[in-house]
């Protein structure tokens, strides 16, 4: 016959020390859920951030620009589609701007514009705000004719 002598404090001492082993496990396994937890939302978050800077750049009129982002999950399926939509605007708004605004150089219009009679003291140009590649560095005017 086997028999265990313990005595009632030795025996309170050991299971405080148990139940304490188990509330230090329970914290540090909190501890690391919310470090794990973190470490996924930020890495969420940033790629969300990146598709909302370039919702930014898109309203400011910047299409020819794509995201490289590679994440092998479902965020690549997102960014793709993202790109062929910024690519397929840019296009369409290529296609509604050319015909109907000729892009020209400062020096034509300003040339332009004196062959026409005496120069304006304003510059009849306004900024180009197309952004599609048609004339960067231009500006857009109306055709005067």
């Amino acid at each position: 016959m086997i028999g265990i002598d313990m005595r009632a404090d030795e025996m309170d001492r050991k299971l405080y020390e148990i139940r304490l082993a188990g509330l230090l496990s329970l914290l540090a396994s909190l501890l690391l859920a919310l470090l794990f937890a973190l470490y996924l939302s930020r890495g969420f978050t940033g790629r969300i951030n990146t598709l909302i800077r370039r919702c930014q750049q898109i309203t400011l009129g910047r299409y020819d620009e794509t995201l490289p982002m590679q994440t092998f999950d479902e965020f690549d399926e997102l960014v793709e589609a993202f790109n062929t939509m910024s690519v397929e605007l840019a296009q369409a708004i290529i296609k509604r701007i050319r015909p109907s605004t000729p892009c020209a150089t400062p020096a034509t219009i300003w040339n332009n514009a004196s062959a026409n009679g005496p120069r304006p003291s304003k510059p009849p140009w306004k900024r180009c705000r197309c952004s599609a590649g048609c004339c960067r560095f231009a500006l857009h005017v109306k055709n005067p004719q």
